[in-house]
């Protein structure tokens, strides 16, 4: 769970971002196994904020060496893929999420 309140959005990508190197060089201390991050998934009718973040995120992972999910394009305004709330996957969307982290991790 992220909690950043009284963050500017700034200091709030400056926050995860050490966050997320902790959890990623706390992972690699662990195990020698490929660390895959699945991206984010579009959220249907609620716009596309997270877009932007998208492109920092994989470049994040190409620069780190890990594998990377590229969830975006296969939910991007796909209604049958979500749950009437528009947030959380149908259970196609669930198939469809599945498939992608297993092509991932091949």
């Amino acid at each position: 769970m992220r909690c950043s309140f009284g963050l500017s959005e700034e200091d709030e990508r400056e926050v995860l971002k050490e966050h997320d190197q902790t959890l990623l060089d706390t992972a690699r201390k662990k195990t020698d196994a490929r660390i895959v991050i699945s991206g984010p998934l579009p959220t249907y009718r609620r716009g596309s904020e997270r877009f932007s973040r998208l492109f920092v995120l994989q470049s994040w992972c190409a620069f780190d060496g890990l594998g990377y999910v590229d969830n975006w394009s296969s939910f991007w305004e796909q209604p049958a893929l979500y749950r009437r709330d528009g947030l959380h996957p149908s259970r196609l969307g669930s198939v469809v999420l599945s498939r992608n982290i297993e092509r991932a991790i091949r």
